[in-house]
C-alpha cells in the first residue's frame, strides 16, 4: 500500500509539471506583451521566444546594434522571469579579469582560480544573489569563449561560483550574431536556442510610429507637461530615416522635439533638419516656429545638433570624415559632440541582413 501511495504521488506529481511550466510561460508571454511596443513580427513573436529562454533556465545572448534595445530586453527577462524584486547588476566585461569572466560565463567551478578573480566572483555574486547578472558589451568576449558558450557541452548548465541557491540567471548583450565557430558576424542566423537577436529599427519601420507616440508620451509625463501627439507628416518622415541608432536615436530624437514645443502637437517643423522632407523652405519652418514663439539659443542648438547627426550619419560615424564634411576640426566636433551627448559609436557602419 505504502509503496503504490508513494507511485501515485509521483504520477501526481508528474502530471503537475507540465502545468506548473505553462502557468510561467503564460506569467512571462504576458509581462512581455505588456512592455514591448510595436506590431512588426518580432514585437508579436517576442514574448514566446523570451518566455522559451526563461524557461529553458539556462543564460540568455541578446545580440543586436548598438541601440537597439539589448539592455531593455535583458531587463525584461529578468522581470519576466519572476525576478523583478530581485538585484539587476550590469557589468561589462572589463569589470572582471580574464579569469573571473571565463568562470562565470562558462561556470568553470572547479577550475583552479587566481584568488583574486575568486573573490571578484564571490563579491558579484553576493550583489546580484537570486537575480540577473547583465554581462554588456559582450563584443569584447572572444570568439573561443563564445564557441564553448554555445556549442560546448557544459554550456551553462550548472550554477554559476558562489551563487545562492536560487541561482542567478546571466544574460550577455552582444553586437552582431554569434555564428557557426563562435564568430560573431551581422546578419547571420542565430545557430543556438540561448541567442535572441534583436532586429534594426529599419527592419521593424510599422513599430516607428507607435514607439514615437509612446516616447512623446512619456516624457510629457515626467516633466509634467501636456500631451503631445504626433501629425501624420512626423509619422511618415520618422518611418523614412534609416535611424543608425536604432531605437535609442528614436527616443533621443523625439525627446528632443517633445522638449522643444508647445501642445498638443509635434508638427514637421519641430523634425531635426536632417529628417524634413527635401521641399520645406527653411523660411517657411522658421515662420511656423515663430508662431509660436521661441527662443533662438534653443533654435540654434537644435539646428546644430541636427546637423551633426546628418553628418555622423552621412560619414557612417567617422569622425574625421564628419568634420571634414562639416567644415570642422576634429577636436571641434568631438567637444561639439559631448555638449549635445551624441555618441559617434551609434552611427558605425553595420552590414545590413540579406532581405
Amino acid at each position: 500500500m505504502y509503496e503504490q501511495g508513494v507511485r501515485r504521488l509521483e504520477v501526481a506529481r508528474g502530471a503537475a509539471l507540465p502545468a506548473v511550466r505553462q502557468r510561467r510561460t503564460d506569467i512571462a508571454v504576458s509581462v512581455v506583451r505588456r512592455r514591448l511596443i510595436g506590431v512588426s513580427r518580432w514585437v508579436a513573436g517576442a514574448p514566446a521566444i523570451i518566455a522559451s529562454r526563461i524557461e529553458a533556465g539556462g543564460p540568455v545572448i541578446v545580440c543586436g546594434e548598438p541601440g537597439s534595445g539589448k539592455r531593455f530586453v535583458a531587463r525584461l527577462i529578468h522581470e519576466a522571469g519572476g525576478l523583478e524584486t530581485r538585484p539587476f547588476v550590469e557589468i561589462e566585461p572589463d569589470d572582471l579579469s580574464d579569469a573571473a569572466l571565463v568562470a562565470l560565463l562558462l561556470d568553470e567551478r572547479d577550475a583552479v582560480l587566481p584568488l583574486s578573480a575568486r573573490r571578484e566572483l564571490e563579491q558579484l555574486s553576493a550583489r546580484a544573489v537570486g537575480g540577473t547578472i547583465y554581462v554588456a558589451g559582450g563584443s569584447a568576449v572572444s570568439n573561443d569563449m563564445l564557441d564553448r558558450l554555445i556549442g560546448g557541452e557544459r554550456g551553462f548548465q550548472s550554477p554559476p561560483i558562489g551563487r545562492g541557491p536560487e541561482g542567478v540567471r546571466i544574460v550577455l548583450g552582444m553586437e552582431g550574431v554569434p555564428g557557426a565557430g563562435g564568430s560573431v558576424r551581422q546578419g547571420t542566423a542565430p545557430v543556438d536556442s540561448a541567442v535572441l537577436r534583436i532586429p534594426p529599427l529599419r527592419e521593424r519601420a510599422e513599430d516607428i510610429g507607435l514607439l514615437a507616440e509612446h516616447f512623446a508620451t512619456d516624457l510629457c509625463v515626467r516633466l509634467d507637461k501636456e500631451p503631445r501627439t504626433l501629425a501624420p507628416p512626423v509619422v511618415a518622415a520618422l518611418r523614412r530615416h534609416d535611424w543608425p541608432g536604432n531605437v535609442k536615436e528614436l527616443r533621443t530624437t523625439v525627446e528632443h522635439m517633445v522638449r522643444r514645443s508647445g501642445p498638443p502637437v509635434l508638427e514637421a517643423a519641430h523634425l531635426p533638419v536632417h529628417l524634413r522632407g527635401r521641399g520645406e523652405r527653411p523660411e517657411e519652418a522658421a515662420e511656423i516656429r515663430v508662431d509660436c514663439g521661441v527662443n533662438l539659443h534653443d533654435e540654434v542648438q537644435r539646428y546644430e545638433r541636427s546637423l551633426l547627426t546628418a553628418a555622423l550619419g552621412r560619414c557612417a560615424g567617422v569622425q574625421t570624415r564628419a568634420a571634414e564634411l562639416l567644415g570642422l576640426r576634429v577636436s571641434t566636433l568631438n567637444s561639439k559632440l559631448a555638449a549635445h551627448g551624441i555618441d559617434a559609436r551609434s552611427f558605425k557602419v553595420r552590414l545590413r541582413s540579406p532581405r
